[in-house]
Parts: C-alpha cells; sequence; structure tokens
C-alpha cells in the first residue's frame, strides 16, 4: 500500500502513550493501520495505534442533520435521503455514503444549539425500546408507524390505513425500529474510534494512509478517502493493557453533599447525565461526579499505572472548583491544586505497582459545592507489558 505524507497536517492535539507520558503533535500519516506517524517541530514520531491511549478529542456538529448510529457515533450530514431501505448521506468530510438502515439508530433534523437538549434528544433516539419507527415533531407529538422514505422535502410514514407525507419543516427526529438495528459484539473486533472537523464521531474497522489521504473502511463495509487534517480523534478500543474505570463498577461509592441533593457517579457522562465536555469538546470515557464524592475500586489484577485529566465539566461554567485526590492502599499519592472551570484538564498518573486498592476522590474548593461538576477523563488502568505476556 502506497502512503505518503499529508499535504496539509492538521492541528496539534495531544497523544497519550500508554507507555507513559504524552506528546502534543500533528497526525501526519497513518502506516498500513497499525502505526501513527506523528510530526512535532520538524521532526517525526512513530506510534503504534495499540500503543496509543487516545491522540486529540471529539469535536460537536453545529446544524442538523445528525445521524445517529447504534454504538453511540453520529455522522454530521449536509443531506440525507432514504429509499429502497439504504440511508444516503452528503457528509463535508467522507463526501457521500450509503448506509443501510440496519446500521442507524435514529436521524435528528433539527439539531438543538443547546447541548443538554441535544444529549437528551440523543438519548431517547438510543434508549427507546419500541418496536416501530417514530417521528418527533416541533409540537411535542410523536407519531408511529414504518418510515419508508425520505426526501429533499418530505418524511412518508406507513400505517395500516395507508402512508402520510410530513413536512420536514415540522419533523425535529425520527427513531428507527430498535428491533431491527445490528447488534455488533464488541469483542468480536478491535474498532478504531475517529473524530471528525465536522463533529462526526465513528468507529472504523481500519484506517490508513493512501498516498498523502486517509482511507477508512466502515462497518457497513463502505469505504471512503478523507483529507488527515480533517481528523480530530483517533482512539482504539478493546487494547489488552488499557482498562477504562468507567467500564468498571466501584465497589463503593460515597457522595457527601453540602445541601440534601445527592448526585451518584455518571459513566461516561457528567455528573447530570450529559456527555463529557470540557470546553467546546467532548470526551468519551471518563466519570462525572460532584464534589464531596469518593469512588473505591478494588484490584484485582496487578496494574503498573492509574491515569486520568482532571477537569470540571462544562456545565459547570467558570464557577466550580474542586481538587481531584488519588488514594492507593488507602495512602494520598496525589492531590491537585484548585481546578476551576476556565482551566485545561490536568493530566494525572499514579504508581499502581503491588496496590490492591484505588480511591478517587473529589472535594469542593472555593465556593463550597457550587456547581462542582468534576469530570475523571479517560480514567484509565494501564497493565505491564509483563503481566500482559503471562496472560498470553
Amino acid at each position: 500500500m502506497m502512503i505518503g505524507l499529508a499535504a496539509v497536517p492538521g492541528p496539534k492535539e495531544k497523544a497519550h502513550l500508554i507507555e507513559g507520558g504524552s506528546l502534543t503533535a500533528a497526525l501526519v500519516a497513518i502506516h498500513d493501520g497499525k502505526e501513527a506517524i506523528f510530526e512535532r517541530d520538524g521532526s517525526r514520531q512513530s506510534v503504534k495505534l495499540n500503543g496509543l491511549t487516545v491522540w486529540g478529542a471529539a469535536a460537536e456538529p453545529t446544524q442538523g442533520p445528525v445521524v445517529i448510529l447504534p454504538d453511540d457515533g453520529l455522522i454530521a450530514a449536509r443531506s440525507v435521503q432514504w429509499n429502497d431501505d439504504r440511508i444516503r448521506i452528503e457528509n463535508a468530510c467522507f463526501g457521500k455514503l450509503d448506509l443501510p438502515s440496519d446500521a442507524v439508530a435514529g436521524i435528528i433534523f433539527d439539531w438543538p444549539s443547546d447541548p443538554s437538549r441535544r444529549d437528551r434528544l440523543r438519548d431517547r433516539i438510543l434508549d427507546t425500546q419500541k418496536p416501530t419507527d417514530r417521528v418527533f415533531l416541533t409540537n411535542g407529538d410523536v407519531l408511529e408507524g414504518i418510515l419508508v422514505g425520505i426526501d429533499r422535502d418530505d418524511l412518508v410514514l406507513q400505517y395500516n390505513s395507508g402512508d402520510v407525507r410530513l413536512s420536514r419543516e415540522r419533523v425535529v427526529a425520527v427513531s428507527l425500529d430498535p428491533t431491527l438495528r445490528i447488534k455488533r459484539d464488541p469483542s468480536e473486533r478491535t474498532a478504531i474510534w475517529t473524530g471528525w472537523k465536522d463533529g462526526t464521531l465513528v468507529a472504523v474497522d481500519r484506517i490508513e494512509s493512501v498516498l498523502s489521504r486517509l482511507r477508512v473502511r466502515f462497518p457497513w463495509g463502505e469505504q471512503a478517502d478523507v483529507a488527515v487534517g480533517d481528523l480530530r480523534l483517533l482512539q482504539s478500543s478493546g487494547i489488552p493493557r488499557v482498562v477504562f474505570l468507567s467500564d468498571l463498577k466501584p465497589i463503593k461509592e460515597e457522595q457527601v453533599p453540602f445541601l440534601s441533593v445527592h448526585r451518584p457517579s455518571r459513566a461516561d457522562r457528567n455528573v447530570l447525565g450529559e456527555r463529557l465536555r470540557v470546553g467546546s469538546r467532548i470526551h468519551r470515557k471518563g466519570i462525572g461526579v460532584h464534589a464531596g464524592s469518593r469512588l473505591t475500586y478494588r484490584l484485582d489484577q496487578p496494574y503498573g499505572r492509574f491515569e486520568a485529566e482532571a477537569a470540571l465539566d462544562r456545565a459547570a461554567g467558570e464557577k466550580g472548583s474542586v481538587r481531584f485526590l488519588v488514594f492507593v492502599d488507602e495512602q494520598l499519592k496525589y492531590k491537585s491544586g484548585v481546578i476551576r472551570g476556565a482551566d485545561r484538564p490536568e493530566s494525572i498518573s499514579v504508581d499502581l505497582t503491588g496496590a490492591k486498592q484505588l480511591d478517587l476522590m473529589v472535594e469542593a474548593a472555593d465556593r463550597l459545592d457550587q456547581l462542582d461538576r468534576a469530570d475523571w477523563l479517560g480514567a484509565r488502568l494501564i497493565s505491564s507489558p509483563k503481566e500482559i505476556k503471562k496472560k498470553e
């Protein structure tokens, strides 16, 4: 496979390495689908994809339509049409895409400007259990039937009594029958999560450089070539050495509020149940908590390090203020300074050699616990290479 460096590299983003540390660099190529090539200050560095915890962070679409995928991904679209059980999308980065309808959970036409409303609408589509297609109208009504077509101006919904044509101006979103969605077992493949400049967030089966562009292969079998400079997030899933705490349950959780409102932790969401946002960016993995929280994890196998990025969620505005603390076998190993809403995430790395228990604590700082909505971004346990070899 011929590869070349990007004609126009994208922005410099932080790459967190499994072996420890990080580098801030622009991605210029991906060799053979296995090795990312970064450029920093005129020099290049290669990192294997399975040696990379994450590079960059996801953007968000600014307007609809947005196609919602069953695995929590999404595709920002310039246009959407549907006929013959195929959903055809025009995308700013990939060009034309042709998806089978069972690869789509729903479509949001009227993309809310408020992030919390976006999340509620998206969750409403993903969490529905009703075995039918549903159309959400601007007046609050919900229609149920079989969606048989979408064109530039209208949607067609089929009832027993016949077809009903609805103007797209009246439609906020549609949710497709969840019983017909493709259900993929994540353990069957190692997906690579990619985020793009238009806000698209999609897991792909393969990504590699072909000449000066990136070729991506989607789970539904299609592939597309895209500019390297459009990529904003690169993160492999299923890496043997990385365990995200949001995929585990703590053996104990405490939350002691100053007032009477109790807010339990949320996996891969902030404490309000919204997506993890810091500034204008979304983070896929992490744990959202409120000040006064303590999460306890039993380490049932040897790990080398605990890593995370500590930040206040965007839902805190600029008023929250907290400190993050990490205890290993009940001994304090890390304590941050005061972190406020406008601050950038602070990197944490704590040695876990021989440890049996990990406690994550967030305490209030300046103003009691007002708006102290804290995020343990990408909280993860890293195994040493020796432990992986033992298991093999």
